[in-house]
């Protein structure tokens, strides 16, 4: 079950990658009106206004993964500086890392100490990867549920899903009545402290996937609101579920990011890790 906890590890993150694209996809030529464009930027400032701001982070992590009929708790260290590095790393409930995971603006590095294994690529690897240009710092953002920023309203529209705000992606077609992009994203925001509650996004190709995460559980941290409890789901032919707890949360010391690698581990190729 460890061994799954790192194959799993890494789609969530590449997963929260796709969630993070926002940045790089194509405008299209459909636009909302005046009304529905002054919604639409009223809705975003106010929840990118919401944001929980750090410039370095510490949080220590309850979770569970589940995938199939398996079951597994684990703990993990979060640690991030803003706009420069995300690390990670995974125990399960014995005490002992069995992964550490670096992923900076241009490198992502990842160690398997069960396998006795890492690898070691270009952050671009991620885009030969899944298909997507990401932007590093949405990434961060998703992670502690911010709203990232969207940088055109084209082809969005605002909508009401169960006493919630929503922004999301109108579905666009080609003449054949194909998918024009390969994601489609949807965000919901809590209308009282206009906070993420839900991310769902679809990938619409080269592979149907889905991926939704929600956040819930907002508490007080530094005068500014965090979700304690996220929670993701995965379904791209099998459903694989991930249930986060943050038990703990610092943002007034800066953090050290260590990365050292065994000579004696074996370097894999990110073309030969698990999907």
């Amino acid at each position: 079950m460890q061994i799954k906890l790192l194959k799993y590890s890494l789609l969530i993150f590449l997963s929260l990658v796709i969630l993070a694209g926002c940045k790089s996809w194509k405008k299209t030529t459909s636009e909302p009106s005046d009304i529905e464009m002054e919604k639409l930027r009223n809705l975003s400032e106010k929840s990118v206004k919401a944001n929980f701001r750090y410039d370095w982070l510490q949080a220590k992590i309850s979770g569970k993964l589940e995938t199939g009929n398996n079951n597994f708790r684990f703990k993990a260290n979060l640690r991030m500086k803003k706009d420069s590095v995300i690390w990670v790393s995974v125990t399960p409930g014995f005490g002992f890392e069995v992964a550490r995971l670096m992923i900076t603006s241009d490198s992502v590095k990842m160690i398997n100490r069960l396998k006795q294994t890492y690898f070691l690529e270009k952050y671009s690897a991620i885009k030969n990867l899944i298909g997507i240009d990401i932007p590093f710092s949405s990434f961060q953002e998703i992670l502690i549920g911010n709203m990232p920023v969207i940088e055109s309203f084209y082809n969005w529209q605002t909508d009401t899903i169960e006493n919630l705000h929503v922004i999301k992606e109108k579905a666009d077609y080609n003449s054949d009545q194909s998918y024009t992009k390969n994601v489609r994203q949807e965000y919901r925001v809590n209308p009282q402290n206009y906070k993420l509650s839900k991310i769902r996004v679809e990938q619409l190709k080269p592979q149907n996937r889905l991926i939704s995460f929600s956040y819930s559980d907002y508490q007080e941290r530094q005068n500014m609101m965090f979700p304690a409890i996220v929670k993701g789901l995965i379904d791209d032919g099998s459903i694989s579920k991930i249930y986060l707890n943050y038990k703990k949360l610092d943002t007034s010391e800066k953090q050290h990011f260590p990365f050292s690698i065994n000579p004696k581990y074996k370097k894999l190729n990110i073309k030969n890790l698990p999907r």
